[in-house]
């Protein structure tokens, strides 16, 4: 989706949550940073649950959760919302979306086992 958006120059601004244990679990890790540093649309916040990297690129250490969004986004109920990952993560994060009100018609999810 980021590779497709970018080549069309859209004018949206992005901000990819992406979670992992550790750091050489990011698929695409060198290749979003290249994306993200020639558009500036693009924000990357790499959250890791299961090491302590001191790469500047990781900006958290702990699981994706609603105030992890708000941190970075502020406004949670203006935008669209793609959530990809096993079941329980896409569902809970789902939930927490909903009950700061974001719209069930602005999150599209994807779950995997």
């Amino acid at each position: 989706i980021i590779k497709d958006l970018y080549g069309k120059k859209t004018k949206k601004r992005i901000t990819l949550f992406y979670s992992n244990k550790r750091k050489e679990d990011i698929v695409f890790y060198k290749e979003l940073n290249e994306i993200s540093k020639k558009w500036k649309n693009l924000d990357i916040v790499y959250a890791l649950t299961r090491d302590e990297n001191k790469d500047p690129q990781i900006k958290e250490r702990k699981r994706i959760d609603a105030e992890m969004l708000k941190k970075y986004l502020k406004d949670l109920s203006s935008g669209e919302y793609f959530i990809c990952g096993p079941s329980a993560f896409v569902t809970g994060i789902k939930d927490q979306l909903e009950k700061v009100g974001v719209g069930r018609n602005s999150i599209k999810t994807e779950a995997f086992y």
